[in-house]
C-alpha cells in the first residue's frame, strides 16, 4: 500500500490526516499541479474544515453545481479555487475514517454511499434538498412512486420550513393527532396529502434535526474522540486495510473454488443429463435388453451397475 493512499469519501480530520489526504490528492489529480505545496495545503483544509471530502473535491473540479460538465480541464489555480467556490455544500457527502473503511470493507462502491443523507440532517440549500429526497427515495422505498423532480416538489417546502428525513417520514406514517395511518403510502399524491394534513404544524416538526454544518461538525469532533482516544489514526486504519485484504483474498479464494466446482457439475451434467430434467419431453419407450438398472427406471451406464438418475442421487 502506498504511503500516499487515503480513502476518497473519508473527510481528514487533524493534521495528520489532512497531510496524507492532500498527498493523495495530489498523486491522483493533474490539476494539483498548478498549486503551490502550501497553496493547496490551504485551500484544501478550508474545504476539509466544511466537511468535503476528496472524492468532493475532484467531483466539483469537474461538475457544475447543477450537474453540467465544464467544457475544459482548470486553466490555473484560481479557476480552480473558482470552481470549489460555486459549490455552497460539498458535491459528495464525506464520512470519518471509521465509516469510509466500513463501506470499503463490505465491498461496496464509494459510489454507492456517496448519496447517503443524515436521517436527522436538514437540506438547506437546492443541492441538498435534491440529494436528501434522492436518498429518501430508495431509503424508504418511494423509487417506484414516480420521477425524482416530483418528490422534490413536494418535499421541499418541508425541508425549508426546517424538517429533516424523519420528520417528514414521520408524517406520512402519523397523522398530526398521532394516530397511525393503517398502510404507508403508494405514490407521490399520497405523500402530498398526508404532509398537507400537517400545514398548520409546519412550523413545529415532529421530530427535530439538524442543519448540515452542524452534523459535520459533530461528526468531526466525534472522529477527533476516536482517534485521540486510539492513537495514530491513520496507522490503525492500514493496519486494519491489510488485514481485511488478507481476509478478501480467502474469500475471493473460496469463491474460485465454488465456481470451479459449480462448472464440473455443469460438464457431468451434459455428459450424462438427468431425464427427469428434460421436461416436456418424454424419453421413448426402449427394449433395454437386460441392461435395466436395479431401480427399474432407467438403463445402465456403460459399465456402471446403475443408471444416471441413480448416479446423480448418490452424488447429492
Amino acid at each position: 500500500m502506498g504511503e500516499a493512499q487515503w480513502p476518497e469519501i473519508a473527510v481528514p480530520v487533524g493534521e495528520q490526516e489532512v497531510g496524507v489526504a492532500v498527498e493523495a490528492l495530489r498523486a491522483g489529480q493533474s490539476w494539483a499541479v498548478q498549486f503551490t505545496g502550501a497553496a493547496l495545503v490551504e485551500h484544501l483544509e478550508a474545504l476539509y474544515g466544511r466537511g468535503w471530502c476528496n472524492q468532493a473535491v475532484a467531483r466539483a473540479v469537474v461538475f457544475r453545481p447543477d450537474g453540467t460538465r465544464y467544457g475544459q480541464p482548470p486553466v490555473s489555480a484560481q479557476d480552480t479555487v473558482r470552481r470549489w467556490s460555486a459549490w455552497a455544500s460539498p458535491p459528495v457527502i464525506g464520512h470519518e475514517l471509521g465509516i469510509a473503511l466500513a463501506a470499503q470493507f463490505r465491498r461496496d462502491s464509494e459510489h454507492t454511499v456517496r448519496d447517503d443523507w443524515g436521517n436527522k440532517t436538514i437540506p438547506t440549500d437546492p443541492v441538498q434538498v435534491f440529494r436528501a429526497a434522492r436518498w429518501m427515495r430508495f431509503t424508504y422505498g418511494w423509487s417506484t412512486f414516480g420521477a425524482l423532480k416530483a418528490l422534490v416538489v413536494v418535499l421541499a417546502p418541508f425541508f425549508a420550513a426546517g424538517w429533516c428525513p424523519a420528520a417528514i417520514v414521520w408524517a406520512v406514517e402519523n397523522r398530526p393527532k398521532g394516530a397511525k395511518y393503517p398502510a404507508p403510502a403508494q405514490n407521490i399524491e399520497q405523500i402530498r396529502t398526508r404532509l398537507a394534513a400537517w400545514e398548520s404544524r409546519r412550523d413545529a416538526p415532529p421530530i427535530a434535526g439538524a442543519t448540515w454544518e452542524r452534523t459535520v461538525g459533530l461528526r468531526r469532533e466525534r472522529a477527533r474522540r476516536e482517534s485521540s482516544a486510539s492513537g495514530d489514526t491513520v496507522q490503525r486504519w492500514r493496519g486494519t486495510r491489510q488485514l481485511h485484504d488478507e481476509r478478501w483474498k480467502y474469500r475471493r479464494t473460496i469463491h474460485a473454488k465454488r465456481e470451479e466446482d459449480q462448472r464440473t457439475q455443469q460438464v457431468m451434467e451434459a455428459l450424462h443429463p438427468d431425464p427427469r430434467r428434460l421436461v416436456g419431453t418424454p424419453p421413448p419407450a426402449r427394449d433395454f435388453g437386460g441392461s435395466l438398472c436395479r431401480c427399474m427406471r432407467y438403463e445402465r451406464l456403460p459399465g456402471l451397475p446403475t443408471c444416471v438418475a441413480c448416479v446423480n442421487e448418490k452424488r447429492r
